[in-house]
């Protein structure tokens, strides 16, 4: 199968400032927790250190703000005007053959065209907008619970492991995210351009 790595004519879709800050926030501070997360030490780990303390202090507030980014995306979405919502879950008759339509793209060697429907694309970050909100909900979860005197053991670990799940499908989501932004920036397509132009 050879791969047709010629850009297809772009559809001139250019996203809203504040969903462009929103995605920029998002990237940011879930790259920076993600990364964080590989060198510091929560307090109930058997051998910390001061600064891996550190930096699951900071790991805590930068959580809760990234919660909040996460917050502030959900509630813009009933007021973008562009549809947001049915772009990152195209789960209507429509969003469903766009889905399949990439799929079939795909499957003949080419790329989606780069386009202001949702589809596969759209899809795709929908997915990883509901992993961001379950690892900003059970990271929130985790700080009420770990400053809570009598908090249930079970919880606690429960609320842990949910949180490192998550944090680990986000690993996944951010390695794809970036390698596809990457193919779709070399072949010509004007995406990264679209979402951080300011």
């Amino acid at each position: 199968m050879q791969i047709d790595w010629k850009p297809r004519p772009p559809a001139g879709h250019e996203w809203r400032r504040p969903v462009r800050w929103l995605h920029f926030g998002l990237a940011l501070t879930i790259t920076l927790q993600l990364f964080n997360s590989l060198v510091m030490s929560p307090p109930f780990y058997r051998h910390t250190s001061a600064f891996g303390l550190g930096l699951f202090g900071m790991h805590e507030y930068l959580g809760l703000l990234a919660a909040a980014i996460v917050v502030l995306h959900w509630l813009w979405m009933p007021f973008d005007r562009q549809r947001l919502f049915s772009h990152l879950f195209p789960w209507g008759a429509e969003g469903r053959r766009d889905v399949i339509d990439d799929l079939r793209t795909l499957a003949q060697g080419r790329l989606p065209a780069d386009s202001d429907r949702g589809g596969l694309s759209g899809l795709v970050h929908g997915l990883g907008l509901l992993a961001a909100t379950g690892a900003g909900l059970t990271g929130v979860l985790l700080y009420v619970l770990m400053g809570a005197s009598s908090a249930p053991a079970l919880l606690l670990y429960l609320s842990a492991e949910l949180h490192s799940a998550f944090g680990n499908l986000m690993w996944g989501y951010l390695g794809g995210h970036v390698l596809l932004a990457a193919v779709h920036h070399l072949i010509g397509h004007p995406t990264l351009r679209r979402m951080f132009s300011w």
